[in-house]
Parts: C-alpha cells; structure tokens; sequence
C-alpha cells in the first residue's frame, strides 16, 4: 500500500476534524516528508551499489598477441609491448661479452620467440640444453656456448595485473596469453676468449629447434598506463578514517581502467557521472598511475590476437555437466576444442599437457596434490595448431577458479 494512501485512511478515522487538521499538518510536514526522503535515499544508494557491482563484475577485457619488432607499428592505440624495452634493437657489448667469457658468467643477449606445440616447449625446458654458435667480432670469429631460459617477466607482469584488479576490488579475469610460454631469453655461457673492437654477429646452432626459432619478436597487449591527477581535495568518507579521490571526466580516457595499488591502499573504485572516485585511506594529493584498457580498432597483425572477454552471461556457479558445457562455449575458442565430457577416475588416460595460466593460481586457490582430480576431456578440432594445449590450458585455467575443490586437468582426444 502507498505510504500516502495509508495515511489518509488513518486520518479519516480521526472524528474531530479540528484534531484532524491539525495532525494532518503534522504528518505532512514531518511524516510524508521524512518517508519521501527516505524513499529517495533509498533509491539513490540501490543505485550506487548496483554501479558498484557492476563496476566489480565488468569483464574488464584483455588482448593478447606478438609482433615482430619491424612490423609494429608505433602509431597503434590500442596495442603496445607488454615490456617497453622490447621496442629497442638489443644492444651487444662487446666489452661485456669479453668480460663475461672471462670471468665464466652468464651474460643476457636477447629474447627469442620458439614457434612449436607445448610438449615440445616442455621438452626444451627440461632437457636444459646447450647450444654451440660462433660469436664473429671485427677480428675474427670465435666458438661459444648458449643456452635458452624462460623469459619469466611477462608472467610476473601477470601477476601484477591480478594484484591490482584484488586491490582494486575488481573480480579477476583470465587473460590468454598463449604465446607467453614460447619466450627465452638467451644467455652466454661460455666460449673462447674474443678480439676486437665490436660485435658484428653472433650465429647459434639451435639444431632441431633451429626452424621454431624466432627473432625480434615480443607479446604485445592492449593495456596501457597514464598517470592521472585527482582533484586537490579528498573528501572524506566512512567516518573519516577513508578518502574519495577524484579524477575528473575530461582527464580520462574512454576506456575502462583501474588504479595501480600498490603505493596507496584502494577500498573501492567506481565511476560517477563520468567521474573516477578513489576511496583510499590516504588522506593527500595523488597522482595516480592507471591501467586502461584499450578497445580501440588496432592495427593490423599478422598473429592472431586472443581475448578473454566471454562471450556472453556471467557464471554464477558451475554444477553441471550443461552448466561447464555453456561456461566452455562463453570462453570462444571452440573452434580450436570442444567438451566432450568429464570424468573422475578415467580408465584409459592420456598424457595431459595443460598447465594453469595464471602461475599463481595454485597459491591463491591452496590447490594441492591430494586434492580429488576433475578431467575435462577435448576434441581437437584443429590438430595441427601449435598453440592447442596452451588455448586449452588457458580453459582449464577458467574452469580452475571455478572448482578450487578440484585439481582440474585437460585432456585431448
């Protein structure tokens, strides 16, 4: 019942019209007004939770690819290195060179992108292999050992990202980084004492890897950084002890973004009539540094660019084999697999190849080794990709947040 309604039909059973008329004008002046207030109150902060959630919930989405250095093109918007450095030619020293074979120290020359399937990957990495090449100076030329390592920066880039979606309470969103894997750095380990001045070359016999291996090539993604000034004076909020800080409309850029947080602690993040707001405990001026990202229409790329934007619903919970089928179809990658089905203690399992995507996930999630053991069993639709583990691995990953009471492992069939 309307709370107007209500009141007249109670004032009508007041008999004494002068008694009447004056509660009447007591409870329109204080009553209908304190509920009207209220009601409005009410709706104004079911309004700002519901843009809070939403804020919270936004897939906040993620591209991910690689480019060979010549062929990126600096005036894209929307893509740029994941590693800034990567840009520039990697600069060899012949001093340093000379220094490290003489002293037997390990010396960083580039990075190195592999283009082979994930066992293969897996197979590089364990064997730990050293690789015989000639390092040519103006003098002469002379032998040297290398070896290949991980380039585990990117993945620590990862992680950063996840640390600050936490801290900025937003919930996490696998990115598909695909192609993370197949970055090493490669080292000099040893070799001959070297003369000259400058190094004009330097060859390396990669022997069966040789055809996989690919030069000046680095990830590349659609997330970039702007420092931001909020207004001079944050305001307090939740009784002081916290601050608003905002960052004007026509400062920001027209992409979603969150706030690196790891100098100033951030309860909350939302957007108000355009406007960033900040609550933080820090009670001073800050220039924020903020991570957008891009949605622009990017250049063109010769490698494919993943995305961990889903294509449709949020899960709210995942029980059933329907309900994984329909998760697994919002990922978009069913043209390269497809669920077939699940199972706890399969008979005539096969080697799996998957890994979790997010290499801190196991930590977040307390995954251990007695944990019951879920497979999620594939059909590859695309049997000579190179990238199917890694796309699967990357779906695994997705279903893991989604059963941290389970090892979850994929298969293909």
């Amino acid at each position: 019942m309307d709370f107007n309604d209500y009141v007249e039909k109670r004032l009508l059973e007041i008999e004494d019209l002068q008694e009447r008329s004056v509660i009447r004008t007591a409870v329109q002046e204080v009553l209908v007004q304190l509920h009207q207030n209220i009601q409005t109150n009410i709706i104004r902060l079911e309004e700002k939770l519901k843009q809070q959630e939403n804020e919270k919930t936004k897939q906040y989405e993620i591209q991910m690819g690689i480019v060979e250095r010549n062929k990126y093109d600096v005036t894209d918007k929307k893509m740029v290195p994941m590693i800034a450095s990567d840009l520039e030619e990697p600069i060899i020293s012949f001093q340093e060179i000379s220094e490290a074979l003489t002293k037997k120290e390990a010396l960083y020359l580039f990075s190195v992108f592999v283009q082979a399937d994930f066992i293969i990957i897996e197979r590089l990495i364990s064997n730990k292999t050293r690789f015989e090449g000639v390092i040519e100076t103006d003098d002469d030329e002379f032998k040297a050992t290398f070896v290949l390592e991980p380039a585990m920066e990117y993945n620590e880039l990862i992680y950063d990202l996840y640390k600050n979606f936490a801290g900025n309470g937003i919930k996490w969103n696998t990115p598909c980084g695909v192609y993370l894997k197949r970055m090493f750095k490669v080292f000099l380990v040893g070799g001959d004492a070297v003369d000259g001045e400058n190094i004009r070359n330097i060859s390396i016999d990669f022997g069966e890897y040789t055809s996989m291996v690919r030069y000046d090539v680095f990830p590349i993604w659609n997330i970039r950084t702007k420092k931001e000034k909020s207004s001079f004076l944050s305001m307090p909020s939740e009784g002081g002890k916290l601050y608003q800080h905002k960052i004007f409309k026509e400062r920001l850029l027209s992409q979603d973004c969150i706030a690196i947080s790891d100098k100033h602690s951030i309860y909350n993040m939302m957007k108000q009539n355009g406007d960033l707001i900040i609550i933080s405990e820090s009670d001073e001026f800050v220039e924020w540094e903020l991570l957008y990202f891009m949605q622009e229409q990017s250049a063109y790329y010769e490698e494919q660019i993943f995305s961990n934007k889903k294509l449709f619903g949020e899960s709210k919970g995942i029980r059933t084999l329907a309900e994984v089928r329909r998760f697994v179809k919002s990922l978009g990658y069913e043209n390269y697999v497809i669920l077939k089905e699940i199972e706890r203690n399969p008979e005539n399992i096969v080697n799996s190849h998957t890994y979790l995507m997010d290499p801190f996930l196991e930590n977040e999630l307390l995954i251990t080794d007695d944990l019951p053991v879920l497979y999620f069993v594939f059909k590859n639709v695309q049997t000579e990709n190179y990238l199917t583990w890694d796309i699967l691995s990357y779906i695994i990953t997705c279903i893991q947040w989604e059963y941290p009471q389970f090892r979850c492992v994929g298969v293909l069939q």
